[in-house]
């Protein structure tokens, strides 16, 4: 038996023996992470430096709302609550909303903000009473993670290094896929290669559309898969909306850190080449005008400083634009009326409107 069976085979008969219902072990648990957390602060951010080329702020950031979810999950666990609905059958009550946990929670993490993506899944897993098991690579996050852990029930958490195998499988009773790799009966999955829209209309706050966009665009350097990488602007606004994203974009100081890496520059070169775009902006924040919808820069996943726009000329115009395909998140700056109709006819797992919430960007 491998190594790594044997680690799964530990958390799989942790789940069993149910210790991880025990809503004191639950607290215990998060409690430790938390005081964990806190004192891997510096190690963390040095970690997620290494990874990603992000700013220390940026990275700050990350370990901060790390912890603090943590301890929003602890805060989510009613004692009294918990201990009531354990009770109820017991006093000859019907107990409808007692939930236990899956067992097993095998958790794949995405690499845009690893950290975070690792230990929140984590921490959730252990607030609904799982045990879990995470898959690990070269990261320096990841190295760090038996060090975090060491805080934790030695037998309620595993760390492989590759998927699961055949038997593995039978003891896993949840995945939680944040790759979007896996098409599984029992999996949580989300798929970050889906496309993040924002559409701007002609009854939108111009100003405020264009402070979410690009706030949103340069966090990050533009990573997250649910910062808006194509935005669709009426024709009426456009001139404003581009002028007020201009001023709005960061100072040239950042221009290494942005674009260092962009995939996309070549794409955007060809096609102005060809006449279907032509770039407007700074160097740390080029607009992509497409003035041909069918060019290969509209399908190609926009990162650093390039930020494709296309022209729409109604509400009908941008449905019909975005039809066919499925979005990660559409965000519409409208009116109240006119982003419901957006919200109903455009095809997305998260809408929103009038606004990018940063901790989605996380």
């Amino acid at each position: 038996m491998s190594l790594q069976l044997s680690r799964l085979s530990s958390v799989y008969g942790a789940a069993l023996d149910g210790r991880t219902a025990s809503v004191r072990f639950q607290q215990s648990q998060l409690i430790a992470l938390h005081a964990k957390l806190q004192q891997l602060q510096a190690e963390a951010s040095k970690a997620i430096l290494s990874d990603r080329r992000v700013t220390a702020a940026e990275a700050e950031v990350e370990c901060a709302t790390t912890t603090l979810a943590v301890k929003q999950y602890y805060e989510s666990i009613d004692f009294d609550q918990c201990l009531k609905k354990e009770y109820k059958l017991a006093e000859g009550q019907n107990s409808p909303d007692r939930r236990v946990g899956f067992g097993v929670v095998l958790i794949r993490p995405a690499e845009h903000t690893r950290w975070y993506s690792v230990v929140v899944a984590a921490a959730a897993a252990i607030a609904a009473g799982n045990t879990f098991a995470i898959e690990i690579s070269n990261f320096a996050v990841d190295r760090l993670l038996p060090i975090l852990f060491t805080c934790l029930d030695a037998e309620t958490y595993a760390l492989i290094d590759s998927q699961p195998t055949e038997a593995e499988k039978g003891q896993v009773a949840l995945v939680v896929d944040q790759t979007g790799e896996l098409s599984l009966a029992k999996c949580l999955s989300s798929n970050p290669q889906l496309r993040s829209v924002a559409v701007v209309d002609r009854t939108a706050n111009v100003e405020q559309a264009a402070s979410a966009i690009v706030a949103a665009h340069v966090l990050y350097r533009g990573a997250s898969p649910h910062a808006p990488d194509l935005i669709l602007v009426n024709e009426w606004v456009k001139k404003k909306l581009v002028d007020a994203c201009i001023r709005l974009a960061p100072d040239n100081s950042r221009r290494e850190r942005i674009t260092g890496d962009d995939k996309l520059r070549q794409t955007v070169t060809d096609a102005e080449r060809s006449g279907e775009a032509s770039v407007i902006g700074t160097t740390s924040l080029m607009l992509v005008d497409i003035r041909d919808r069918r060019a290969s820069v509209v399908k190609a996943r926009s990162r650093g400083s390039y930020l494709p726009i296309v022209t729409v000329t109604s509400l009908v115009d941008a449905v019909v634009a975005l039809e066919g395909s499925e979005y990660l998140v559409a965000y519409h700056f409208a009116e109240p009326a006119a982003a419901k109709f957006l919200s109903q006819q455009i095809n997305s797992r998260v809408t929103l409107a009038n606004h990018i919430p940063s901790e989605l960007l996380s």
